[in-house]
């Protein structure tokens, strides 16, 4: 499951890559790996506004919670095949958007180690990933996603 991002360029380069607006700028963080544990803001292009990069949090916020703080679910990723069959999925299923990053972080498991050790995947061309993720909720100012694995 990917729970770390890396982000090592600047905003102005992702602004001018993909020669759209950023809104909420002052959200963005620039790092060599983020943690989504923390739920960090990231650069997004959603299917409901395309001509603009806004700030996303990661994690998903189902529907029917009134309190952030008291939803104590995992709900960073997704499991492709757990999306129609989870209550907290299935209104998030018609959201989509892509998430800008330089990179991603997947577990490895070295041959007879139960420790694993994190493996950065980068693009081999172009200097950014759209890693695809869903949802959309407005959660008081800001929106939030998740991403989807695939297995």
């Amino acid at each position: 499951m990917c729970y770390h991002t890396s982000q090592h360029k600047s905003i102005e380069k992702i602004q001018s890559t993909f020669n759209l607006p950023v809104r909420n700028e002052e959200l963005f963080q620039q790092a060599y790996q983020l943690n989504g544990f923390n739920k960090p803001y990231l650069p997004v292009i959603s299917n409901s506004d395309g001509k603009a990069i806004d700030m996303f949090r990661w994690g998903l916020l189902p529907f029917w919670v009134k309190d952030e703080k008291s939803f104590k679910a995992n709900t960073l990723n997704a499991r492709s095949e757990e999306l129609f069959e989870k209550t907290s999925y299935r209104q998030a299923w018609s959201n989509r958007c892509l998430v800008i990053c330089t990179g991603f972080f997947e577990p490895h498991y070295p041959e007879g180690s139960k420790k694993s050790q994190s493996f950065c995947i980068m693009p081999i061309e172009g200097e950014f990933f759209t890693l695809t993720v869903m949802d959309r909720c407005r959660v008081h100012i800001s929106f939030i996603f998740h991403m989807v694995n695939c297995h």
